[in-house]
This record gives C-alpha cells, sequence and structure tokens, in this order.
C-alpha cells in the first residue's frame, strides 16, 4: 500500500563525499519549496568500500525521511533502482545520482508537473538545457548524437534517453517488464521509457531542459565509449521483447466505431480481433486488425450469434470482449454465460430497454425534474386520428418508441404531412403496437454527453456539439465539435446515476438556440457514431473501458475544447442535400477538408484501405433500397428489447 507522496531513490557506490550533502539538500528543499509533500529518501549503497554507510549513518541516523539499505551480495546501478522502487512506499518514485550531476534543485519541478503526465524528466539536449564538463565538445555531442541514435532506433518519445533523472508512479513502473529492464547500468532509464510508451497510449510525457554539473566527489562509473555497444545490445533486447499482449474482440467491425476502438488500442499495446456477420467491415482491412472472423447475424439468430462468439472467444482465449453497436444489446441480454470467460462492461438488459424505450426514458426524466420536449403517445391508430383533430402546433418530429439511431425518424410540417408520414413509418416497420410518438421540434443544435460508469459510478464524460448531420434534418453526426455544458452535464449525470448505469451511453440533447436550455431526448445505451471526438479530444473511452475492466484507477480525464472531427464519406452523401437547400456557408465547409484544425474518422494516411472500404455497404443499400445505411433491412427493424 503506497502513500500520496515522493519517495526518492539515491542509488550509490562509494559516494561518502557528497551523498550526505546531497540528501541534506533534499531535505531542506522539501522543508521549504515543497512542505505539502510527504518525502522519504531511500538510499540503496552496494556495500561501498569509502565509508559511504557510516557517514549516512552517523548524520542521517534519527531522521525518519532517511532509509539506507545495504546490499552486499548483489551490483549494479539498474537492480540498484528497482530495489529502491519495490522498497518505496509513496505513490511517485523520482530518481537521481547521487554526486550532484543532476542538480538537486530542480526536484521542484518535477515534483510540482508528474500529478497532470505519467512521466516527468529531464533533458539536456531541449532549449535551455546542457552540461558543464570537460572535453566538453566530444562529450556533449558524442552523447547527443548516440542519444538521437537511440530515439530514432527504439521510436523513443524523448531525446535524452540516457539522462535517468526522472519521476513517474511506482504502480506504473512495476507494471513494466522489470526483469527485462533492470540489469546492467544505466540501460534501464530507456528500458522505461520504451516500455511505457508502448503500453500506454497516450503516453503522456513531459521533457523540462537541465544543465548537467559537474560531479562532487567520489569517480565516475560511466565509461561512455565502453557503454555504447553494450547500450545498443541492450536496445536490439528491448525491440525483440514480446510482450504479452491482452486480446481485445470487438464486434459490428463495419462502422467507425470499431475501427476507431481498434486504432485506439492498438496503439495502447492489445491485440486486436474484429468481427462482424458482413465480408465488407472496413475494420477487417486495417493493419491494426490482427484477426478477423465472420459470425452468424444476431438479427436473425441470437443464439447462433451468440454461440459463434462464445466459441471465438474459447479458441482464441480472448480477454475483453468490446461491443460497438446494437449487437451488444444482445450480448448484454445473454452477460451471464459471457462473464466466466471473458471481460465486458454492458449495461444490463434492464438499462438497456428503459433506454430504448423513449416512453420510458421521459418518465424518468420527467421523475427528475429534467425538460424534455413536449410529446404524444397513442395506443391505437384511433388516438391517433383523434389527436390530428386538435390544435397541434408545428413543426413536429415523429419517432419510433423503440428505435435504434434515426431509425423511423421524420418531420412534419402540417396534418397533411403529418398524417402521411406517420401511416408511412406505421407500415414500414409494421407497428400494431407501440405507435410512434409525435413530440414538439426545439429549434436549436444537437448536443451529445457520452459518459462511462461501471457499477454505477461515474468514470468519465464528455460532451460535443453537432455541426453537420445526416440526413440534413437530423440523424447521424458527420461533423461536430468539442465543448463543455454544464446544464446538459448535470443533468445527463442525474440520468444515468439514477439508472445505476455500467457501461457506456451517450445522452442526447436538443439545446434551445435562443434560450440555451437542453431539453432530454434520448439516451443512446452503446458506443455513439462520433467516438473519434472524444478520442482526438482526449477522453479515449475504448481504452479506459478497457482500464476499468482490468480494475485500473485513472483520474476523471479532461479533454480539449474546440476540437473539431468529421466522417469524410458521411460529408460527401451530405453534400448535395446542402447544395439543393442552398445552405452555402455549410457547402463551404463541407469542401474544406485541408484544414489543419479538422480531424477524420475514417481517413488515416498511415491505414488507408479502410478508408476506401468504409462506404462500400451505404452505396450498395443506396442502388438496391435507395437509402444511405450501414444496416440491412432485417437489422433496422429488429426490436431488442422483445
Amino acid at each position: 500500500m503506497t502513500n500520496k507522496g515522493i519517495s526518492i531513490i539515491l542509488p550509490s557506490f562509494n559516494e561518502a563525499e557528497a551523498l550526505p550533502q546531497l540528501v541534506g539538500s533534499i531535505l531542506e528543499i522539501f522543508h521549504d519549496r515543497l512542505p505539502g509533500y510527504e518525502l522519504e529518501v531511500i538510499i540503496v549503497d552496494d556495500d561501498s568500500t569509502d565509508g559511504t554507510a557510516t557517514a549516512i549513518r552517523a548524520r542521517f541516523g534519527a531522521e525518519e525521511k532517511v532509509r539506507l539499505i545495504v546490499r552486499k551480495d548483489e551490483r549494479g546501478l539498474a537492480s540498484a533502482v528497482l530495489r529502491g522502487i519495490q522498497e518505496a512506499k509513496m505513490e511517485y518514485v523520482l530518481v537521481m545520482d547521487a554526486d550532484f550531476n543532476h542538480p538537486p534543485g530542480k526536484i521542484v519541478d518535477l515534483v510540482k508537473k508528474i500529478p497532470d503526465h505519467d512521466l516527468v524528466c529531464y533533458s539536456r539536449y531541449v532549449k535551455g538545457g546542457g552540461m558543464n564538463t570537460d572535453n566538453w565538445f566530444f562529450r556533449y555531442w558524442g552523447s547527443r548524437i548516440y542519444n538521437k541514435f537511440l530515439q530514432l532506433y527504439l521510436g523513443l518519445p524523448t531525446n535524452d534517453n540516457l539522462s535517468g533523472f526522472f519521476i513517474a508512479r511506482k504502480k506504473d513502473i512495476l507494471e513494466l517488464p522489470t526483469g527485462t529492464i533492470f540489469s546492467g547500468y544505466g540501460e534501464f532509464y530507456f528500458g522505461i521509457l520504451f516500455f511505457m510508451k508502448k503500453s500506454r497510449h497516450p503516453f503522456r510525457l513531459l521533457q523540462l531542459p537541465v544543465v548537467y554539473e559537474r560531479r562532487k566527489g567520489g569517480e565516475s562509473k560511466t565509461k561512455f565509449s565502453r557503454l555504447m555497444i553494450k547500450y545498443l545490445k541492450r536496445a536490439r533486447e528491448f525491440k525483440k521483447h514480446k510482450v504479452p499482449r491482452q486480446k481485445v474482440l470487438i464486434t459490428y467491425a463495419r462502422n467507425r466505431i470499431a475501427y476507431v476502438s481498434a486504432k485506439s488500442l492498438s496503439y495502447a499495446g492489445y491485440e486486436i480481433h474484429a468481427g462482424d456477420c458482413v465480408r465488407f467491415a472496413m475494420t477487417f482491412f486495417s493493419r491494426y486488425t490482427e484477426k478477423k472472423f465472420i459470425y452468424s447475424s444476431p438479427f436473425r439468430s441470437e443464439e447462433s450469434f451468440i454461440a459463434d462468439l462464445l466459441r471465438y472467444i474459447k479458441n482464441n482465449k480472448i480477454d475483453i470482449l468490446l461491443p460497438s453497436h446494437e449487437e451488444g444489446f444482445i450480448i448484454a441480454k445473454h452477460e451471464q454465460r459471457f462473464q466466466r470467460i471473458v471481460k465486458l462492461l454492458v449495461p444490463s438488459q434492464e438499462q438497456v430497454e428503459l433506454a430504448n424505450n423513449k416512453l420510458r426514458a421521459m418518465e424518468q426524466a420527467d421523475r427528475l425534474g429534467i425538460p424534455f420536449p413536449r410529446s404524444f403517445s397513442f395506443r391505437s391508430s384511433g388516438e391517433f386520428e383523434s389527436f390530428l383533430e386538435g390544435e397541434i402546433s408545428f413543426p413536429v418530429v415523429i419517432k419510433l418508441q423503440k428505435s435504434r439511431g434515426s431509425a423511423g425518424l421524420c418531420y412534419a410540417k402540417n396534418k397533411p404531412e403529418l398524417k402521411e408520414k406517420f401511416d408511412a413509418v406505421v407500415e414500414e416497420f409494421g407497428i400494431k403496437e407501440d405507435f410512434p410518438i409525435v413530440q414538439e421540434y426545439i429549434e436549436g443544435y444537437g448536443l451529445g454527453v457520452s459518459m462511462l460508469y461501471k457499477n454505477g459510478r461515474s468514470l468519465a464524460s464528455f460532451t460535443h456539439k453537432r455541426l453537420i448531420e445526416l440526413p440534413l434534418s437530423g440523424g447521424t453526426s458527420v461533423e461536430r465539435i468539442s465543448v463543455h455544458h454544464p446544464k446538459a452535464e448535470q443533468y445527463a449525470k442525474k440520468m444515468l446515476d439514477s439508472l445505476n448505469w455500467n457501461g457506456v451511453a451517450m445522452v442526447e440533447f436538443k439545446v434551445d438556440g435562443k434560450t440555451d436550455e437542453p431539453y432530454f431526448l434520448e439516451i443512446n445505451p452503446r458506443f455513439w457514431g462520433s467516438l473519434n471526438q472524444a478520442v482526438v479530444s482526449g477522453v479515449d473511452f475504448p481504452l479506459l473501458v478497457c482500464q476499468a475492466l482490468a480494475g485500473k484507477n485513472f483520474p476523471f480525464p479532461e479533454y480539449r475544447t474546440g476540437i473539431k472531427t468529421r466522417w469524410f464519406w458521411g460529408g460527401v452523401f451530405v453534400l448535395p442535400a446542402y447544395i439543393l437547400h442552398g445552405r452555402w456557408k455549410d457547402v463551404r465547409m463541407l469542401l474544406d477538408v485541408f484544414r489543419k484544425d479538422l480531424f477524420f474518422d475514417d481517413l488515416s494516411w498511415s491505414d488507408p484501405l479502410p478508408f476506401f472500404i468504409n462506404p462500400i455497404i451505404p452505396f450498395i443499400n443506396l442502388l438496391v433500397r435507395g437509402k444511405i445505411t450501414f444496416e440491412k433491412k432485417e437489422e433496422e427493424v429488429k426490436n431488442f428489447n422483445a
């Protein structure tokens, strides 16, 4: 059990002259400049022959903050650092040299910066850094060139990979392959950087400038020319090391949600498996996907679909199942069959049923005092006919009670149009009960508050505003921007808290353009089409789900506002409608695809094939059914609450 605070690790061998003075400086710095932090100084001494241990005991024997570990049967810088980290009682470990080569005053910035990062380190090769040393030209440029080589060879995010002056969380370092990293001399440091980069996405690193000072007392243990070849061999070992990776199976691989999830999790070090019941699934063709499989259509036979998943999960030893679309509702229904063989984080069947029933969701909002548009429901076609005879304020929105996405969504401007469209929706979806809802139209913009919960506890939240939708009247988000809307975020949390939510969900609102009041529309109890907006802005929901399943604690994520993302092909599909309606400002925005502040859901220069596969299914549906959709007919009308 670690405490909030800092453990400073000082590996030593024959540092009797400098080390007591350094420890005194550290204690003074924490007392004067970091008074609010708990501190322990751990000295790991390799049985020095110059009386180092004796000098430390004489000066700090009564100091509770100073711990001395003398190793008699083991030698080596890297193993000494590891021993210190293992012995540390604090949350953070700070590693530095024991000879004043690393200026102790620089500790302050490391300590103050680490809460917002995974690792904070010092570099001689950023602006403001340098070295005070004899034979400066050879040592500085020799070291800098070799560090650049290591950076390029290992793909490291740092340009000073032999510094060893850094701070990180103890648990983060001990989660790395320590048996591979901590042997030899100073190579443990670029080993930490290499494996932490591989295991964390994003890797929140901060480099600060430092000027190395001349050492005080003792002799340098570094013979750089001798270590260069040794370090290269170790770098090769690190590169060849196979880190056991968790396997994630992502379903409904045809859509952008699955693709964004695969890309994100692959960067984070997971092995990606993708599944779908169609062959032209964009995630199948991604460089981030290692295996793919075709399962039975969940819309034709739930049992065959579940059986296929269970078989694949067992045969391939899948660790995490990540549904990306409505097939997740079926998985939630059969959750108990998955619990013993794979990890998954999905809402319960009861939560899904409430979220997918707009009437029940609005009743819940009403109980909580959350505003929603005035709505009318009907138990029969006769009730609807009676409603038509009364006074109605137009325009209105027609929605399925139990809908998925924009299926069945349409608008009416007058009574004849309302009757025509209402009857058309009833006929198209074969409705004999749970007739469509008629709802007042709110003039304004769409807003989504996306959240992650685990067993009723909120872990992450993200808000985006819709800028362009497909179809033009409202539906799938094509372009959007990251924002904050405190009232909508408060309502979304209130709603999901009341349901003791589990898994991801997006609570959708329509914000009145005049009053800025958010009106609750529905709960989308799964990942959403604009998932990439959250990931790019800083809330990586797929990764957070996996981390939550692993029991990892992470801070409530913050994100950047003003970030824009777009579904490229969605922009192509909706462009003709904007032209026909003369919305030239939006047309210009759609045509401007080279903006530096714009990120695409489906277009990646390093992974181009999924981009060309993505439009195949909607183009086929457009030709065959006259409708741009990724779903087959039976998928659109499937009632997951049955």
